[in-house]
């Protein structure tokens, strides 16, 4: 047996030695999920009356297409950077309504793309091409028409996206014809015409 004071210093030492091996339990750290911001769609550009001359774009329309369009019409006109986005609707041999779009100069003598699709019978068509500005900026384009006389209170047309985002012409179909930009590589998965009060007029129009 130890003596007193030796059991106390026996004892002392064992407490030293458990507090050194037994480590305090560590509590499993917590990450916070990051902060997500969402990423607001392009300003729409500005629109102006048509000025351009329509000359230039019916030959191109000649020498790419071979089509001859008869009652050539512009419904649209977007300055986008150095470049100009034009929306224009014609009849061609067959007597179809033609809606189409077209990237030119800023005084609309070069033509540098376009595109159209022809309705073919059916009252309403939304067509979509990937394309890129002049400063190599990548678009995709939403163009399409509607006959008037069979929607007449239709006041805006919307594009939905995969990632859900939803993206208006920029104002009400002229003369049938609307165009809808969004900057990236995403195509629209539906398409739709929508009256003053928000009222869905045609659902998921044809996509060509």
């Amino acid at each position: 047996m130890f003596p007193p004071f030796k059991r106390l210093h026996v004892a002392f030492l064992l407490s030293v030695l458990l507090a050194a091996c037994v480590q305090p339990i560590q509590p499993t750290p917590t990450f916070a999920p990051p902060t997500v911001t969402p990423v607001p769609s392009p300003t729409p550009p500005p629109t102006v009356e048509p000025t351009l001359p329509a000359d230039p774009l019916i030959a191109w329309l000649f020498e790419i297409y071979g089509v001859s369009p008869t009652n050539f019409q512009f419904f649209k006109q977007l300055q986008v950077n150095q470049d100009n986005i034009v929306g224009y609707t014609f009849t061609d041999s067959q007597a179809q309504t033609c809606v189409g779009w077209a990237l030119t100069t800023l005084d609309g003598q070069t033509i540098w793309n376009g595109d159209y699709r022809c309705l073919a019978g059916l009252p309403a068509l939304a067509g979509s091409t990937l394309f890129a500005l002049t400063n190599n900026e990548v678009y995709v384009i939403t163009f399409g028409y509607l006959n008037p006389e069979t929607y007449p209170t239709v006041s805006t047309v919307a594009a939905t996206f995969p990632n859900s985002t939803n993206v208006g012409a920029n104002d009400m179909p002229t003369n049938g014809g609307f165009i809808i930009l969004q900057q990236g590589f995403d195509f629209p998965i539906r398409v739709d015409a929508i009256d003053q009060s928000g009222n869905t007029v045609e659902s998921n129009l044809p996509i060509r």
